[in-house]
């Protein structure tokens, strides 16, 4: 049971770690973000997307606030399509997904059994 609690400690610290290293390096790209994913927004568009990501705030602040909307779930707004569900995205494309798993699994399989057996034949 320590191992198991040991693990997750450092699971957590590590999950928390790669997403503050990303978070923060995702704001050192040059340009501004709102504009590069909003091509032909007018003026008043941008500022409002602007204020619903907080860009106006400070990185630590937006920081929080993304890992508690994160943590509970909360994945925003995905501007890219229109203001979409992120959730609703991805729930979209997740039947193509597990059906190109599928058939990518059945092939590594028919490659991996018969070059298996063949390698265990001419081992000796």
């Amino acid at each position: 049971m320590r191992t198991f609690a040991s693990k997750l400690t450092r699971l957590v610290i590590v999950l928390l770690l790669v997403t503050f290293v990303s978070f923060f390096m995702m704001n050192l790209l040059p340009g501004d973000p709102v504009e590069a994913f909003n091509v032909g927004a007018d003026k008043a568009q941008l500022e409002q997307i602007r204020q619903d990501l907080q860009m106006d705030r400070a990185l630590p602040i937006r920081y929080a606030s993304w890992l508690k909307g994160f943590a509970t779930g909360d994945l925003g707004k995905y501007y890219g399509l229109g203001g979409k569900d992120p959730a609703q995205v991805v729930r979209q494309g997740l039947p193509i997904s597990i059906q190109l798993m599928v058939y990518v699994q059945l092939l590594a399989l028919l490659v991996a059994i018969p070059l298996g057996v063949v390698t265990a034949y001419r081992a000796d």
